[in-house]
């Protein structure tokens, strides 16, 4: 059986400093409390929402954090085609690598056929029989609708593939705070929210910002109601913003996934 002791390390590590990304993140969030109040306009018959909040820009050190993740999480998937390398009794080489591809083959031009999985992971998986090769498939973005119930269009492999990428060869993550999920609402006296909250994306917390409408009638002079918004540091990403804890913990959780899925099918190849 392939030796998960390396690739699970790595996991756990990422793990840990997930859960401690989300404990930060929610005492600094914490010491500025932020609101936002929507004003009807009569017009249009909708609230415009602006923030008040004294929040300062989060520092570089949370996308450094956030890259260690990525880090740890990818890096988990090569120990593991390493370990399967050794089990299947060949050599590892600094080619080696889990090969993670978003979409299918090109169509080759000289057979007009799609070239298959093998030959394009061909060099990331040398010395793997064709055997070991096939299982590593059935993983890929394009083959499968992930396990883990994602909050984002993206399987989690492609995500890890495109901020490790990212982070590793270009630039660090813009990592800001904004909204997720429901938002609760107070209606005040002089004014009732008749409608879901419509949240312009990225919901980004910065003070007297137009953050989203919602759809308000008068009950008084002065028709305001106040919104509470759960905060979360946000992450860009090609599908669009996503809470960082979040999005970490769907990779970390189909990165994990993979290791105990190839792990036991080792026993029998």
């Amino acid at each position: 059986m392939i030796d998960d002791t390396g690739p699970l390390a790595k996991v756990a590590r990422a793990s840990i400093e997930i859960s401690q990304i989300f404990t930060d993140a929610k005492e600094f969030i914490g010491q500025f409390p932020v609101t936002a109040r929507g004003t009807l306009d009569p017009k249009t018959g909708e609230a415009e929402i602006r923030v008040d909040t004294t929040m300062p820009p989060l520092s570089s050190d949370w996308a450094v954090r956030v890259g260690g993740v990525l880090h740890h999480l990818r890096s988990a998937l090569d120990h593991l085609v390493w370990q399967a390398v050794l089990h299947n009794g060949s050599t590892p080489s600094r080619q080696n690598q889990f090969p993670i591809f978003e979409t299918r083959g090109a169509i080759s031009k000289k057979t007009g056929a799609e070239i298959p999985f093998a030959e394009r992971a061909a060099s990331q998986l040398q010395g793997l029989s064709p055997q070991w090769i096939n299982s590593f498939e059935v993983f890929q973005p394009y083959f499968t609708v992930p396990t883990i119930v994602s909050s984002s269009p993206l399987h989690p492999l492609a995500q890890l593939t495109e901020l490790n990428n990212r982070d590793k060869h270009r630039l660090l993550h813009i990592i800001t705070v904004g909204a997720f999920g429901n938002v609760e609402t107070r209606h005040s006296p002089d004014g009732l929210v008749t409608g879901p909250v419509r949240l312009i994306q990225p919901m980004l917390v910065e003070q007297d910002r137009v953050v989203g409408y919602v759809p308000m009638k008068a009950v008084g002079k002065n028709p305001q109601a106040e919104m509470v918004f759960e905060m979360s540091p946000l992450v860009e990403t090609s599908a669009g913003v996503e809470p960082v804890h979040i999005l970490l913990d769907e990779i970390a959780q189909t990165v994990n996934l993979v290791i105990d899925a190839l792990t036991a099918q080792s026993e029998t190849i």
